[in-house]
């Protein structure tokens, strides 16, 4: 028990203290070759790869909209919503942001508006995924082997239970629709403003 309590406290201090030796370093003409995502399937780009466990997907027909069509560990597809969000923001920042902040942002509402009303935004089934049946497939179960949809772009989950790319797509869309909407202590386009974005492309 002891052992855990220091493990953690050592990682949080360890991701204190490496945003701020982060941000003394940083100069305005420096890149950044990463965004660090945390969560669960929905923003997984390949966490589970090299682990020993049944939960993976880095074999077709995972990724089959996916530059080059390979399945690169991202339970789609295609991109997922972590990395539509990163393409979005300009490849350079011109400033980097001075303080550490913490942002959550309702992903769910957007999903939830366009599940609930598919044909809206041109989905000709939002409660089915397109691998397989869709009703039980995931993971190892949706493969090669599988049957698939002939179009992902009119199906909103790719798998039982992740989207496809085009429903990220739409999904952040709804997300930066308004940028003036207030976070739960943030605002979003005061993030935004922050990093100089002056446009973001959502393709």
């Amino acid at each position: 028990m002891e052992k855990l309590v220091w493990t953690r406290l050592v990682t949080f201090f360890l991701i204190l203290f490496s945003n701020k030796v982060i941000s003394i370093a940083a100069t305005v003409n420096a890149t950044y070759p990463a965004v660090f995502a945390f969560g669960d399937s929905i923003l997984d780009t390949g966490n589970n790869n090299n682990l020993l466990t049944a939960t993976k997907c880095n074999f077709p027909p995972y990724g089959k909209d996916f530059y080059g069509g390979v399945a690169t560990g991202r339970f789609g597809n295609g991109r997922v919503l972590s990395d539509l969000i990163s393409h979005s923001i300009e490849e350079r920042m011109e400033v980097w942001l001075p303080d550490y902040d913490v942002t959550f942002v309702d992903v769910y509402s957007p999903m939830l508006s366009l599940i609930t009303n598919p044909f809206a935004s041109g989905f000709l089934n939002a409660w089915n995924g397109c691998c397989g049946t869709g009703t039980f497939e995931m993971g190892a179960a949706c493969n090669i082997y599988s049957i698939q949809c002939p179009s992902t772009a009119s199906y909103f989950f790719w798998d039982v239970a992740h989207p496809t790319e085009r429903a990220y797509q739409l999904t952040l869309a709804l997300m930066l629709k308004n940028l003036n909407f207030d976070l739960t202590s943030y605002n979003i386009s005061k993030a935004l403003g922050r990093l100089n974005v002056t446009s973001l492309n959502l393709i």
